[in-house]
C-alpha cells in the first residue's frame, strides 16, 4: 500500500492488477479451471523463477496518466501509517 501511495503522490497512475495473484490463490485451493490449469502451472512457475521462495501478494500497473485527472484529497501517508 505505501508504494501504491507514494507512487501516485508522485503523480503516476496506479492501479491494481489482481488476475495473476487471483490464479495463483485459485489454484492453491484447488479451484482453477481444467481449461486453464496449464497455463496457471506455467504462471506458477515463472513467479517462483521470479522470485524465488518469495509470495507475491500484487500487482500494480503503473504509468502516466494521459490526461491530467482531479485527485482526491488524501491524509498525508504518515498519519495512515508507520513508515520504517
Amino acid at each position: 500500500m505505501r508504494i501504491w501511495v507514494e507512487l501516485n503522490a508522485a503523480g503516476l497512475a496506479v492501479h491494481p492488477y489482481y488476475v495473476v495473484t487471483d490464479q495463483l490463490i485459485r489454484k492453491q485451493r484447488g479451484a482453477v479451471s481444467l481449461a486453464l490449469a496449464h497455463e496457471v502451472d506455467r504462471l506458477e512457475q515463472s513467479v517462483i523463477d521470479l522470485l524465488g521462495g518469495n509470495a507475491l501478494h500484487m500487482v500494480l500497473r503503473v504509468g502516466y496518466a494521459r490526461q491530467e485527472v482531479v485527485r482526491s484529497r488524501r491524509l498525508p501517508i504518515g498519519d495512515v501509517c508507520e513508515l520504517e
